[in-house]
């Protein structure tokens, strides 16, 4: 019984987590994750324990802290990959390939997004394929290489003529990469495309009630910063 209720704890103080790492409440999120973790950690939580270090993962690269990030991206990729379940799998190696970009290192990132993508297809999960793709694709980019970003891009706008990003993580940042990769090869579905994921970010934006709160959500939202920034480009 206390080992089902100490699980429940970890699993709800995870969600908080998340939820605060979406806000931009990154001192929240790592308090929630912290004490997730050593609640996993003292009953042998082993597969709660990858799940909160993925989560770690992506909070660390949201704070530019990569070299954090790629340390526990890896530690969850070696739980779920021993015990599962594949899904947790698929998040901590896509997060891991966001902190290797951040570090730099493309050609390990591009195989970590790689590997992600095929996971979800395996998976059944294309839809959740989109981040992975987009994560790709941005390695392209920075390689140099915006035709093969485009075709990848193509993909996830291929999904999107019947499917939407319902369930991704960060679906500002798919929208995000999608512009940018069609304004490098200056596609004119870009405008029409900035326009909408701008609408999205406000209209998410407006359902936060603290006015504290939701300028932070734009402002201190990596992704969302920049969305802001872009459309006041050409807006």
């Amino acid at each position: 019984r206390e080992l089902g209720e100490r699980l429940a704890e970890a699993s709800a103080l995870g969600n908080l987590g998340v939820i605060c790492d979406c806000l931009s409440d990154y001192s929240g999120a790592r308090d929630r994750h912290e004490a997730s973790l050593e609640i996993a950690r003292s009953m042998g939580l082993r597969p709660q324990e990858g799940e909160t270090l993925a989560n770690l993962g992506l909070l660390c690269h949201h704070l530019g802290q990569d070299e954090a990030a790629r340390e526990h991206s890896r530690g969850a990729l070696e739980i779920a990959q021993e015990l599962g379940p594949r899904e947790v799998e698929a998040v901590a190696v896509t997060h891991l390939g966001h902190a290797l970009a951040g570090l730099g290192h493309l050609a390990e990132a591009a195989g970590a997004y790689r590997q992600s993508v095929a996971l979800r297809r395996d998976l059944g999960q294309t839809h959740l394929a989109t981040e992975p793709l987009a994560g790709l694709a941005r390695v392209c980019l920075i390689q140099g290489n915006p035709i093969e970003a485009q075709a990848l891009v193509e993909e996830i706008l291929g999904h999107l003529e019947s499917h939407t990003l319902e369930g991704t993580e960060e679906p500002i940042r798919v929208y995000l990469t999608r512009y940018r990769v069609l304004t490098a090869n200056q596609d004119p579905r870009a405008r029409e495309l900035l326009d909408t994921a701008h609408r999205l970010l406000q209209e998410r934006a407006a359902k936060i009630g603290d006015e504290e709160m939701r300028r932070s959500y734009l402002e201190n939202v990596p992704a969302h910063r920049e969305m802001v920034q872009e459309f006041a480009k050409i807006g």
